[in-house]
This record gives structure tokens, C-alpha cells and sequence, in this order.
């Protein structure tokens, strides 16, 4: 019911479609006085000759003709004269038009850019109708590049033709990579026809890529724009191809509603073409009325016969050879799978010959070549014995040079093993100063239990002052320590200090989860400072509980450290930021050690965070990780 309801639709709307006039006539070529004139119109013929049907063409090129008298507005001419012999299969004839368009003997390749790249194009073409490999991209390759050099005012059309190229070799990702290159540098984005033309090529590459969803949504796009300019020949290229794409995805019966309604819009236009025909007659002999087939593909057949191009004779005879048997008429059948047989053989015999006559070019060439060559020997090997001793001079500097590169990076390597020894030294001195400011003020509290008398205090505190005093006498000898034994420390440091302070403060240490597993290594005694003056001066004489989170993350190869307390911040001591604290001198220091070992940022930020309408001080700190083997 709904497959119906779907073909009903679209009946419906191809029906709208062939009732609606088209928004404009085709515009003929008026009889031109001047030669400019000439060239002028030519030129447009050029971009608007998909728009144009076959018969208007030749009427307009026919009424050009005899006002064809400069060079330009001649090659133009012939460009699309060999253009219309393309599209009829005559390779040979279009070949012999484009090689017209320029004398092969003082090109201007930047004054005639232009007619160059139109002739290039053209035989590129051509030639692709026998042969794409990779002889063909070489071709190819060099106009792109030249009509980007010299910013060619209608480079779209090179870009079109990689599209094309690609396409037609069967590459699956490059069409659409040219397609979109020449969407941007094509200068009328209000071009409705042409932006159609590249949707439908967009389409195109999804579905040589099996991206079926993708392929209908530009072919959408492309049904939109053809449908908002109302032009027939646009909106049958654009059935057709959809046709084509339902019947590849297995929606045989609306494919074929498709190819129904692009089929009767270019009979509207006399426009039906070779493939049309044959295309028509398949799809009858895909419904099982062969009856129905026999006087499509006799069509196709005369224009085969009438252009004497034997693939296409092949393809004709054959499809008949089908639909005949389909009807049980083997005899007749039997007559035209011979005459497919024999087009296909002639069309082999025409394939080769023209194989061996590109052979026989190249050959030719190649003589020609070998007789410049030996031409050039005798004067290159009198300049060999020069370019000899100038190697020599330069292969003796070269190595001179060398020895005295050797020995730099020889001295170099020296100085910087002896600079790093320097700062590994450095920073055990840095420590060395670290490590009695902190104990220093450890023991000053333990000494305050014991004046207060008391006793239990003074015991718990120091079993817990015993268990920080052995995590940093086991990594006195390193100049690393593991993240996890960092953040055991600096708990055990907060514990000791709550004891002291006792109802003060409140502390939360966080770390980022599976921490104790990572084999992560750091400068030890790093973040202990700066919870110490946390402590020290943001939690004294407070009419509130004190607050300090400790957060670590890992991102990267870098460990983000933030320290944030709701304490009195820098406001209130001023005179004390003004002198900085040696563990605030220390750390900086020792940051910048790191960050020279590392070779990455290593970075220490002190934020008021009255600033921002909060209490106390938040210390962000980046610190360079290093990671060993288990």
C-alpha cells in the first residue's frame, strides 16, 4: 500500500512538473557584426552548453560560423564543435577539433591560458573515451597546477574535470574532493542550474562509496534547484539519475516510475539519446513485456548504426538478443546475438588499433627524443669533467664541513650532559633547603604539645610526624617520588596540622581516580608548601571554620594542581606577600628546573580570590609528570 501511495506521488508531481512552463526560452545566437561580439557569446556558449539542447547548439554555431575570424573566437568554435562530436561518440573527429584550436608552435601558455586549457581539457577528454590510466593523471595533474598559478579565472572547470577524471577511473573519494573545490571557486552561487549540476555529482561519488543515505539527500538538493528554476532538461538528468539509484538500492518500481518521467520529459524536448533508448528497453525487459522492448531498442539501435560505433552496436544487438528470447523467437534471437558478437569483435579490433596507433605516437616520440638526446651527448660530456672538479671541490667542503659538525655535536653533547648534571645538583641543593624549613616547623608545633603538657597530643603526633619523617627520608635520594607516596605525605602533613589546630579547620585531599596505580613521578614536597601557609596565615583568627581542598588532575603529560582555602587571602597580608616566603622561592625555582628537563610548561598561579567576590587564596600549579616501567 505505502510502495502505491509512493508511486502515485511521484506521478503526481512529475505530471505538475511537465504542465508548468519553463521560466525561460533558450536564447539563440543572434547575428553578430563584431568579431568581439563573436568571442563574447562563444565564450557564455561555453559554460551554458549542458543547458542547451543539441539542435539549438548547431543552429547557433551554424549561425556563428561565418563571424569566426580571430584566433580566440575560432578556438572557441572549435572547442565546442569538438564538444558536440564528444558527445556522439566520435572521439577521433572531436580529437582532430581541439588539436585545431592552437598552432602547436609558440604557445603562449599564459597570454593564450585560456584556449590552452580549453584545448587540454578537450583532448584529455577525448582520450578518456578510449583509455583512463595512469598516463591520464599525468595529464591532468600539470593543468590544474598551471590554471592555479596563474589564478585562471574559471578554474572550477579544471576542478570539474578531476571530478570527472576520477569518476570515471572509479575512485570513490576523489570526485567528491574536486566536486566541492569546484563548487567553491565557481563565481555564481546564484546559479541555481549549476549548483543542481553539483549536487547531482555529489551524489554521484556517495553512491560509488555505497552511501546510499547520503547519495539521495544531494540528489535532493540537486531536485530542488532544478524544480525552482522549472527546467525540463535539468529535472530529467535529475529523474534519471534517481532512478538509476533506486533500483541500485533494490526499489525497482519507483526507480522505474523515475526513469518513466525523465524518459518523457526528453521526448518533450527532443533530447532522447542512445542510452535513453537502451535504458528504456531494459527496463521493459525487466517488467517481462519484450514486446514492449523491441521498438525502444530498435531506436537505440539506429543511432548506433547511424554513429558507427560498434560498443554501442554491441550493447544495442545484445539487449535485443535478450528481449527476443525473453519472447521465445529464437531464431531471430540467435541472428542478433551473432550480429552482438560481431560488433563486439570489431569494436576489440577498433580498441586495439587504436592501442597500437597511441604506440606507434609514442614510439615516434621517442625516436625523436633519442635523436635530441645523442644531439646534446657531445656537449655534455665536455661539461661532465667541469661538473666533475666542481664536485670534488664540493664533496671535500662537505666533508671538512662534517668533521666540524662532528666535533660540535661531540662538544655540544659534552656541555649539555655537564648541564644537566649541574641541574640535577641544583635541585638537590633546593631541596636540601626545603627539607630543614619543613621539619623546622614540624618539630616547633611538637614543642608546643609538650609545653601545653600534653602528653597524648604530643604521642599521636608524633607517631604521625614519624610516619611523614620516614616517606621523606626513603625519598631523600630521589629526585623523584611517586604521585601516590606525594599525595600520603601531604594527607599525613594535613592530619598533623588539624591535630594541631584542632576544630580550626576542615581539609579534603582528591586525587583523580586510579592515581595509586599510575606509575607517575614527581618533585617531592611540591604542593606541602603552599597548604602549610594555608594553614599558617589563612586560617588564623577566623570568626568561621576554615576550609582547604587540595584537587589533582591528569591531563596529558602535565598534572593540574589546585589549592584553594576560604581563608583571610592577600588582603590582610600584604607586608607578608611583599617579602615571599622562601618555600614560595624555592618552588618557583624548582618548577623552572623541571620545565627545562621536561622541555614542557611548568607553571605556578596565586589567585586573591576576594577578586572574584569569595573568600582566601586558590594556587594553581602545572607539574610536568615523569613515567617509569613497573
Amino acid at each position: 500500500m505505502k510502495r502505491t501511495l509512493l508511486l502515485l506521488c511521484l506521478l503526481v508531481l512529475y505530471l505538475t512538473a511537465c504542465k508548468q512552463k519553463p521560466a525561460g526560452r533558450e536564447a539563440s545566437a543572434p547575428v553578430v557584426a563584431g568579431i568581439n561580439e563573436t568571442t563574447a557569446i562563444l565564450n557564455r556558449l561555453i559554460d551554458q552548453e549542458s543547458r542547451i539542447g543539441a539542435d539549438s547548439m548547431s543552429r547557433q554555431l551554424i549561425a556563428l560560423e561565418p563571424h569566426v575570424k580571430d584566433t580566440v573566437s575560432k578556438a572557441y568554435y572549435l572547442y565546442l564543435k569538438g564538444n558536440r562530436y564528444l558527445r556522439n561518440k566520435d572521439a577521433d573527429s572531436a580529437d582532430l577539433c581541439y588539436r585545431a584550436m592552437l598552432d602547436s608552435t609558440g604557445i603562449d601558455t599564459v597570454r593564450n591560458l585560456d584556449v590552452f586549457l580549453l584545448q587540454h581539457s578537450g583532448l584529455l577528454r577525448a582520450s578518456m573515451d578510449t583509455v583512463i590510466d595512469d598516463h591520464t593523471f599525468e595529464r591532468l595533474r600539470p593543468l590544474i597546477k598551471l590554471a592555479e598559478k596563474y589564478k585562471y579565472p574559471n578554474l572550477w572547470r579544471l576542478y570539474n574535470l578531476g571530478a570527472e577524471t576520477y569518476f570515471r577511473y572509479g575512485d570513490s573519494v576523489m570526485p567528491e574532493i574536486y566536486t566541492r573545490m569546484a563548487i567553491a571557486q565557481y563565481p555564481r552561487k546564484n546559479d541555481l542550474f549549476q549548483q543542481s549540476v553539483f549536487m547531482e555529482q555529489l551524489s554521484r561519488s556517495y553512491e560509488k562509496k555505497k552511501d546510499h543515505t547520503t547519495a539521495f539527500l544531494y540528489e535532493d538538493s540537486a531536485m530542488y534547484y532544478a524544480r525552482q528554476l522549472n527546467d525540463k532538461r535539468r529535472l530529467a538528468s535529475v529523474y534519471s539519475a534517481l532512478g538509476v539509484l533506486h533500483i541500485n538500492t533494490g526499489d525497482t518500481a519507483v526507480g522505474h516510475v523515475y526513469l518513466d518521467s525523465s524518459f518523457a520529459l526528453k521526448r518533450e524536448l527532443n533530447e532522447i539519446t542512445y542510452n535513453d533508448w537502451l535504458n528504456m528497453g531494459m527496463e521493459a525487459i525487466e517488467k517481462h513485456t519484450p514486446a514492449k522492448a523491441i521498438p525502444l531498442l530498435k531506436e537505440a539501435l539506429a543511432i548506433a548504426k547511424k554513429q558507427k560505433n560498434q560498443d554501442m552496436l554491441n550493447r544495442a544487438y545484445g539487449t535485443i538478443y535478450e528481449a527476443l528470447w525473453q519472447m521465445g523467437d529464437y531464431k531471430n534471437a540467435i541472428r542478433y546475438m551473432d550480429s552482438s558478437s560481431i560488433a563486439a569483435m570489431r569494436a576489440m579490433y577498433q580498441q586495439q588499433y587504436k592501442q597500437v596507433a597511441k604506440m606507434e605516437a609514442i614510439n615516434n616520440l621517442k625516436e625523436e627524443q633519442l635523436k635530441t638526446i645523442a644531439l646534446n651527448k657531445e656537449n655534455e660530456n665536455k661539461a661532465i669533467q667541469l661538473r666533475q672538479q666542481r664536485w670534488l671541490i664540493i664533496i671535500l667542503a662537505a666533508l671538512l664541513l662534517l668533521a666540524v659538525g662532528v666535533g660540535y655535536l661531540l662538544v655540544e653533547r659534552r656541555r649539555l650532559r655537564n648541564k644537566k648534571r649541574n641541574i640535577e645538583l641544583e635541585q638537590q641543593l633546593l631541596r636540601s633547603q626545603m627539607e630543614p624549613h619543613f621539619i623546622f616547623n614540624t618539630l616547633s608545633v611538637l614543642q608546643s604539645f609538650i609545653r601545653n603538657n600534653e602528653p597524648e597530643k604530643a604521642t599521636k603526633y608524633l607517631n604521625q610526624f614519624a610516619r611523614l619523617l620516614r616517606i621523606n627520608l626513603e625519598n631523600s635520594r630521589e629526585n623523584l617520588v611517586a604521585l601516590k607516596e606525594e599525595v600520603e605525605a601531604l594527607e599525613n602533613y594535613l592530619s598533623l596540622q588539624a591535630m594541631r589546630f584542632e576544630g580550626v579547620f576542615e581539609y579534603r585531599v582528591h586525587a583523580f581516580e586510579g592515581y595509586e596505580e599510575e606509575e607517575i613521578y614527581i618533585p617531592p614536597m611540591l604542593l606541602q608548601p603552599f597548604v602549610e601557609n594555608a594553614i599558617q596565615h589563612g586560617m588564623r583568627n577566623l570568626a568561621y571554620k576554615g576550609h582547604i581542598e587540595v584537587n589533582i588532575r591528569l591531563k596529558g603529560q602535565a598534572l593540574y594542581c589546585t589549592i584553594e582555602d576560604n581563608g583571610a587571602g592577600l588582603q590582610q597580608h600584604e607586608k607578608q606577600v611583599a617579602k615571599k616566603s622562601l618555600s614560595g622561592i624555592i618552588t618557583q625555582e624548582r618548577l623552572a628546573i623541571l620545565s627545562r628537563q621536561t622541555h614542557q610548561p611548568a607553571t605556578l598561579v596565586i589567585t586573591d580570590r576576594q577578586q572574584q567576590g569569595q573568600k582566601g587564596l586558590k594556587v594553581e600549579m602545572v607539574i610536568p609528570v615523569r613515567r617509569r616501567s613497573v
